[in-house]
């Protein structure tokens, strides 16, 4: 909202309220495109939201003198918007909010100067709403692939201990989505923390198909005798991992790279198995 009030307010004391309201709108209008994915995404998704908003400013401007050239560049604007849909979710809420913006300023005219400074002002007001969502990208740079690795591995111990569904989806399939998708943008970074969260990421694929064949195990094993003593065995193991999933999730920012050093922890199992150990953890 700071974007949004703060030209308002310095338009309005600089004797320029419809200044700092075109700049307001250009910001309010990016602010809808922006979220808690990764900064790179963010930033990149504000952006071109940004320059279509100007664009869309301009044109709508320019074309308010005649009502049926305002209704023809509406018309491809939104068959353009809509088609973007094709190119996934960001693009078509991109192409939305531009709509919206050509149409509000399709109802008034202003000569091509004019159309300029509304289209420059509302592009200033885009980047200072981008420069604020950013703002903590050099202090807080992983914080959005933290969040997503947090909420995945949550997930994975809650699941932990979940008997097992024949007709449902894999579990933590969304979670596993949303933190691909969150991550993706570090593939091309080397630095120490990307390479441990991409890590993370890969452990916890393994780490739930290895939930899903404990958990079926346990089922063919309790249809088979429901007083087996592996199950009480399998029971304990999964407890375990449960609880190291739900150490790793809670882990603050700062301690997560250590996780990875986490000791491993043993269950002996000498009921229904020959003597083994069961060895779980992030190595």
């Amino acid at each position: 909202m700071v974007g949004v009030i703060a030209p308002l307010i310095v338009g309005y004391a600089l004797g320029m309220p419809r200044g700092g309201l075109a700049m307001a709108s250009g910001a309010l209008n990016v602010s809808y495109s922006d979220g808690s994915d990764p900064y790179r995404q963010r930033a990149k998704r504000m952006l071109a939201s940004t320059v279509w908003c100007s664009i869309a400013v301009l044109l709508g401007g320019l074309t308010a003198h005649s009502n049926a050239l305002a209704i023809v560049m509406a018309t491809l604007w939104a068959f353009s918007a809509g088609m973007l849909v094709a190119l996934g979710s960001t693009a078509a809420d991109v192409g939305v909010i531009s709509t919206v913006v050509l149409l509000v300023y399709s109802a008034q005219p202003l000569t091509p100067y004019q159309a300029l400074q509304a289209a420059g002002l509302a592009l200033c007001g885009g980047l200072l709403q981008i420069a604020l969502s950013v703002a903590l990208w050099p202090v807080r740079r992983y914080e959005p692939e933290l969040r997503a690795l947090a909420t995945l591995y949550f997930e994975l111990a809650r699941v932990a201990t979940r008997p097992a569904e024949a007709t449902s989806a894999p579990p933590a399939t969304r979670e596993i989505a949303q933190a691909h998708e969150a991550l993706s943008g570090l593939a091309t970074d080397m630095s120490l923390s990307a390479l441990r969260y991409r890590s993370l990421l890969s452990q916890a694929e393994r780490i739930r198909l290895s939930l899903s064949t404990l958990a079926r195990l346990r089922s063919r094993l309790a249809r088979e005798n429901a007083f087996h003593p592996a199950i009480a065995t399998l029971d304990q193991y999964r407890a375990n991992a449960a609880n190291l999933l739900g150490t790793i999730a809670n882990s603050s920012p700062n301690s997560v790279p250590a996780i990875l050093k986490t000791p491993r922890l043993k269950v002996t199992a000498n009921s229904g198995f020959s003597t083994s150990t069961m060895v779980i953890g992030i190595q």
